[in-house]
């Protein structure tokens, strides 16, 4: 599911990152600060909206692979069908939001221009 969700994510609203919502992630103070004001989503979405808000502000952005270890004592909340529904409904609407706040053609880094560094 999670890879699916990436790669979606990844065509509707244009971006290079690989999972917007791993657990880590780490900020300067400098950067984060400005970014939390914009941030609509208080659940499950604030995730990719702090990683894609940062991406299209040119932010540098690393991406450093980790081990996962499934859990298998535990069993996932998640429901396929609807929960990807609500996934792509979610993408549509915070790609609508970027386009109006930033334009349709909003920065971030591109293979033709890097990222700025904050």
């Amino acid at each position: 599911m999670s890879r699916g969700y990436h790669w979606l994510e990844r065509k509707v609203l244009g971006t290079r990152l690989h999972d917007t919502a791993t657990g880590y992630k780490f900020f300067r103070r400098e950067s984060l600060l400005p970014l939390l004001d914009e941030i609509v989503d208080q659940g499950w979405f604030w995730d990719t909206e702090v990683m894609v808000r940062g991406y299209v502000k040119g932010y540098q952005i690393a991406e450093i692979p980790t081990l996962f270890l499934r859990r298998f004592d535990k069993q996932s909340t998640v429901d396929g069908l609807r929960d990807s529904l609500v996934y792509f409904q979610r993408l549509l609407q915070f790609k609508r939001m970027i386009d109006k706040q930033y334009g349709a053609n909003h920065g971030g880094a591109t293979r033709d221009r890097p990222a700025e560094s904050r």
